[in-house]
């Protein structure tokens, strides 16, 4: 049988949580694997875009150059639309965020880990067996047997190892999903467009010269049955209108439920970060950026509970509000013709959703 191998640290899933937990952990001298059952660069159904805040953590992280910023497109602030026409917009008051290609941040995010020699990535592989021994956890991966005192989760919403560690919390009552898809026209915005319906919204996002990106966020129970993309689009006739002449790039990705209970987020030497460590829903756009920023705050470990609420405590409660808006049409009419009447206001939620609360 051959011999166990040992490391400080073993992160399972390496999306933009796990590759960033891989920079952060191996600069603090540990040594760190990090694994993946998929190849790069890995593409996912989500918003691709990045509030001021996310732009930031990339930077610090050394991230951000190594983007390729063909599939970017510079984001100014946030539209509100909503479905009797009405309209609000604000810029950021921190700069510019970023629309960008999950793979082409992906790519840039392995790009970035590969550079930490402290850092171990195996790809194609999936976790097996874990179990607790001496103080740490002995875990199969394929014909091999790693050793670690300290086991992270960044295996996204339905994580094994937050289940493991006991942490899965409740069964939600909010069955939301998501929906994305690509298409080669030209942005007709520098914000991200929210175009909102009764339980339905799409997220416009710029990504490129020639590129755009919609994400729509559902509840099952508000469409009818038929093709999914087109009865989402049924809903909102004018951006329809506007893809009149767009080709579709790539399939048509989906992610749900979206909403994760998690009792907490630390447990006997288990941590969890991004999706794997809870996830309310991503109406307000804050999903890369929250988990970025949780990565970095994984240096300073002791203090890593703490820390992860104080970064989640605004996103929740702005992520309530706009879940409440989104469920009573009326009250979000009337909520998006206010903002449109006071943007300094909008700007001032949108600065409170990313924690800045000055």
């Amino acid at each position: 049988m051959a011999l166990a191998t040992k490391v400080d640290a073993l992160i399972v899933g390496g999306g933009p949580a796990g590759l960033a937990a891989g920079i952060v952990l191996s600069e603090q001298g540990l040594q760190v694997m990090l694994c993946e059952k998929q190849s790069y660069p890995i593409d996912k159904a989500c918003g691709e875009g990045i509030m001021p805040t996310g732009v930031a953590a990339l930077k610090r992280l050394g991230i951000y150059d190594l983007i390729d910023h063909n599939a970017t497109h510079p984001i100014r602030g946030i539209r509100y639309i909503a479905s009797n026409g009405e309209q609000a917009e604000a810029a950021f008051a921190e700069g510019p965020g970023l629309g960008v290609r999950r793979t082409a941040l992906s790519q840039a995010l392995y790009n970035r880990a590969q550079q930490c020699h402290r850092l171990s990535i195996h790809i194609g592989c999936e976790v097996g067996g874990i179990c607790r021994q001496d103080g740490g956890f002995s875990i199969k991966l394929g014909d091999r047997q790693i050793q670690t005192s300290l086991l992270v989760g960044a295996d996204g919403l339905h994580s094994r190892v937050r289940r493991f560690a006991g942490l899965q919390g409740s069964k939600s009552s909010l069955m939301r999903w998501g929906t994305t898809q690509h298409y080669a026209i030209k942005p007709w915005t520098d914000h991200v467009e929210i175009h909102w319906q009764n339980g339905v919204e799409a997220y416009v996002t710029p990504l490129g010269l020639e590129e755009i990106g919609i994400a729509f966020l559902w509840s099952p129970g508000n469409l009818s049955k038929g093709p999914l993309l087109t009865k989402l689009l049924d809903q909102f006739p004018k951006l329809a209108q506007k893809l009149v002449r767009a080709t579709p790039i790539g399939p048509t990705r989906a992610i749900g439920p979206l909403h994760q209970i998690t009792r907490a987020q630390v447990a006997h030497n288990i941590v969890l970060i991004g999706d794997a460590a809870g996830y309310l829903d991503p109406i307000t756009g804050e999903g890369i950026s929250l988990a970025l920023s949780q990565a970095i705050k994984l240096a300073h470990l002791p203090s890593f509970q703490q820390s992860y609420r104080k970064l989640v405590r605004h996103y929740y409660m702005t992520t309530r509000l706009a879940l409440l808006l989104a469920k009573f049409p009326a009250r979000q009419s009337a909520a998006i013709q206010f903002l449109g009447r006071h943007p300094k206001i909008f700007q001032r939620l949108l600065s409170l959703n990313m924690g800045n609360c000055n």
